[in-house]
């Protein structure tokens, strides 16, 4: 422990301490989320020299990842990031913290066995060197065995204490990687040890060295900075690519922000799952799971109540009130228009996905430790990165099925004001989620209601796929090809219902 965070520790509580871990960690991978942004900032500009459509457009950057949905966001990942800097010595380790994010995650195994021969009678035993082969700071444990009594030394002259170790006859013993503890091996590369037989019989020396990242949460580093990177480099292709599209997303992203529902959405979503860290739920040590369920669900109507408000007053009151006929006199298409708008109000509902995910993974991060101070139990910073970062996958599926609302929303106001928007969404939610009951409870029945339960299985999306928040909230890992797939049917989906609206306002009378 490094001496900036035992004076840390000396004036902040463990709890806050293990609380704070996971988020400093979250911060660092903002750090490296700024890098790209930067970086892809600096690429630009260097196009510019020799393209003068990159110099314009590098002109207006600076407006475009200020505005809109873009600036907020920008100042979420900086407080993170600036957290991250700050909170430096909070880390248990934190000189060591930061190497693991460029270790390897998977360490290896290696076993090496040796003859130490005895010392002759009349003499005084002699180190022999063993070849190893590991990095001290990599090392995670070792294991040793031998049938006779060996002295191992780091060193040849192994004068401390810390440096031997004393290996029993048929008593196995086994070295575990502690930062919190004095480690002889950290801060080199280890390629000999020094073993001495005390005993009278030649001695079969053997040890099993495990080596590895000492923290592998650290690689969440990467996975967030390269996730903030793939968010602003699709912003800007689609700025780059599809203009007069994104200028339309752009002014729609910036009106649904400004306007009171999007606040009201926001505020009341934070000060309810802040709420649900103090509420009593009597599940005998569980509720940390409900906690997550809850936060799940109530992050996702956020949103979903966010996008049908948003697609209702971005298309059906401007073609109602005639501000659609002004945009499209100008050179705009009707399919620019509609895709702008539905691309504007998704900006502004990942906005709003990442301003109430920050609040539910630092409320999560801290349940085990609320949970564990009620209980008289110790939460480690460990346990609680691993449950707020268990919530990630909930908030991806969560936003691909507003993705699917959204565009559902978006055809149906096209053709029908707020009120018939509000309730046929509702009623698609409906089915969608009770789809597959509906399926299986249709089995043995007459044909007709089998068709029926087939028919609304095909038309309407199946939303129980983005619902696994009993999988989450019982700690079970989402795989990645899960999320692949259910991105892969709310795209299809997506695009599905967005052909239908294209179709619908094709036609429509805008005078």
């Amino acid at each position: 422990m490094s001496t900036n965070t035992l004076l840390f520790a000396a004036v902040a509580p463990q709890w806050v301490i293990d609380w704070l871990t996971p988020v400093w960690i979250l911060g660092l991978g903002c750090i490296f989320g700024l890098l790209l942004v930067g970086l892809l900032w600096g690429i630009v500009w260097l196009l510019g020299l020799v393209w003068p459509r990159a110099r314009q457009f590098g002109d207006e950057m600076p407006r475009l990842v200020t505005e809109g949905a873009m600036g907020p966001m920008l100042a979420v990942i900086a407080g993170l990031a600036l957290f991250g800097v700050s909170a430096f010595p909070l880390a248990p380790a934190p000189e060591v913290m930061v190497k693991s994010i460029f270790r390897p995650q998977k360490g290896g195994t290696q076993t090496v066995t040796v003859e130490v021969a005895p010392a002759p009678a009349d003499q005084e035993p002699e180190p022999i060197a063993v070849e190893v082969s590991f990095d001290g700071d990599e090392l995670q444990r070792i294991d040793f065995d031998s049938n006779e009594d060996v002295l191992l030394l780091v060193n040849q002259d192994g004068d401390k204490s810390s440096d031997r170790f004393t290996i029993e006859a048929g008593r196995p013993q086994v070295f575990a990687q502690n930062v919190l503890l004095a480690n002889p091996f950290s801060g080199q590369y280890w390629d000999k040890l020094y073993a001495v037989n005390n005993g009278t019989a030649p001695a079969t020396l053997t040890m099993k060295i495990q080596t590895g990242s000492p923290y592998p949460q650290m690689q969440t580093v990467w996975i967030a900075g390269l996730c903030i990177g793939a968010v602003f480099l699709f912003y800007l292709l689609l700025w780059a690519f599809t203009p007069r599209m994104s200028a339309v997303a752009f002014v729609t992203t910036k009106s649904e922000i400004a306007q009171p529902a999007f606040l009201l959405l926001t505020g009341g979503g934070a000060a309810l799952i802040f709420a649900f860290i103090w509420i009593p739920y009597f599940t005998f040590g569980e509720d940390i799971k409900v906690l997550k369920d809850s936060g799940l669900t109530t992050i996702m109507i956020c949103g979903i109540g966010l996008a049908v408000w948003a697609a209702t007053k971005s298309v059906s009151e401007e073609i109602e009130g005639r501000t659609a006929l002004t945009v499209l006199s100008k050179p705009i298409q009707r399919r620019s228009f509609l895709i702008g708008k539905f691309v504007g109000i998704m900006w502004a509902v990942l906005l709003l996905f990442v301003l109430l995910g920050v609040v539910f993974m630092v409320c999560v991060a801290y349940k085990p430790i609320f949970d564990g101070r009620e209980g008289a139990t110790d939460a480690t910073w460990e346990s609680c990165f691993e449950q707020m970062i268990s919530v990630v996958p909930g908030l991806v599926l969560a936003y691909l099925e507003t993705f699917v609302l959204a565009a559902i929303s978006v055809a149906i106001s096209t053709r029908l004001p707020m009120l018939a928007n509000f309730s046929l969404t509702f009623t698609i939610y409906l089915l969608g989620n009770l789809s597959p009951q509906i399926v299986q409870s249709s089995e043995g029945r007459f044909a007709p209601v089998k068709f029926v339960a087939g028919l609304i299985a095909t038309v309407f999306p199946v939303l129980d796929h983005f619902n696994i928040q009993a999988a989450i909230a019982g700690g079970q890992e989402v795989p990645n090809m899960y999320l692949v797939g259910a991105l892969f049917y709310s795209l299809i989906y997506g695009g599905i219902a967005l052909l239908v609206a294209l179709v619908f306002f094709e036609d429509r009378d805008l005078a």
